[in-house]
């Protein structure tokens, strides 16, 4: 082949190098397209889902106040030597054989053992200091839970307002709304005033893919879009009821939910 035809060949090389790279580009960049297609679904779908369904997820566990009043008084620690003892054994048990006695090493051991006994008996004293922090707060733990048991046979309001206030999760529940207030009555019923999110809340566009797994985005259809605000509010006050109900013994919760909406 001369050098002309070395030429061409080189040249036709490249030209299919060329289109076998641009073909394998745009194939790479639908697949992109096609995967954050489905990523948009899935996030769309997984909001959706999160903001209709928060009465099925609860922060805060049924607390038993009647279980917790029975509960017997903790018992204060008392310090402990088995470590500074466990050393002392050693130090005591120690012999010396051939080895220590040929080097010299009977008394570096000697000390060592010795010295590894005041180790323990700090370690013994920070376990006990421990022991009594813990005791500490144990102790405030149950004395502050045997005043609320006490107080909430009686029905007492600040008592609730304590416990809501100390023990709720409100504040960590995303989505449910911009605020909370509550006001008790005699009855022993707990109104809660729930400001939920405004419509906004709501997507305003529907996610979906194509059969050909690309993306399709459209209006949110009116009712559709009144339906999942409706989910949403209703998810809300069932959740903010759970929550209370879990926090407090009392008769009955009421949630009214508002928000400023114009709808014409």
């Amino acid at each position: 082949m001369g050098w002309k035809g070395t030429l061409r060949s080189v040249a036709a090389a490249s030209r299919r190098a060329q289109k076998e790279g641009e073909r394998r580009h745009k194939l790479e960049a639908k697949l992109q397209l096609l995967e954050d297609a489905k990523d948009a679904v899935d996030s769309y779908e997984r909001y959706v889902g999160e903001i209709t369904s928060l009465h099925k997820r609860v922060s805060v566990q049924a607390i038993d106040w009647s279980e917790l009043s029975k509960k017997s008084k903790p018992i204060a620690p008392v310090r402990a030597s088995k470590n500074e003892e466990n050393a002392r054994r050693k130090l005591e048990n120690f012999k010396p054989n051939l080895f220590h006695r040929l080097f010299g090493l009977e008394k570096k051991n000697r000390d060592r053992l010795g010295a590894d006994i005041q180790l323990e008996r700090e370690r013994d004293d920070d376990l006990f200091l421990a022991a009594q922090e813990d005791f500490q707060n144990f102790l405030a733990e149950y004395e502050k839970n045997t005043e609320y048991a006490e107080k909430l046979v009686s029905g007492d309001a600040k008592t609730m307002a304590s416990i809501i206030e100390g023990y709720g999760k409100f504040s960590d529940i995303e989505h449910i709304g911009k605020n909370l207030s509550f006001r008790f009555s005699d009855g022993g019923k707990v109104y809660v005033d729930l400001y939920v999110h405004g419509s906004e809340i709501v997507p305003d566009e529907k996610y979906s893919l194509r059969q050909s797994g690309s993306l399709s985005t459209k209006k949110m259809p009116k009712g559709e879009f009144n339906l999942l605000y409706q989910d949403y509010v209703c998810s809300a006050m069932l959740r903010t009821a759970r929550e209370v109900l879990n926090l407090i013994p009392i008769s009955g919760v009421v949630v009214n939910a508002k928000d400023e909406l114009l709808n014409p």
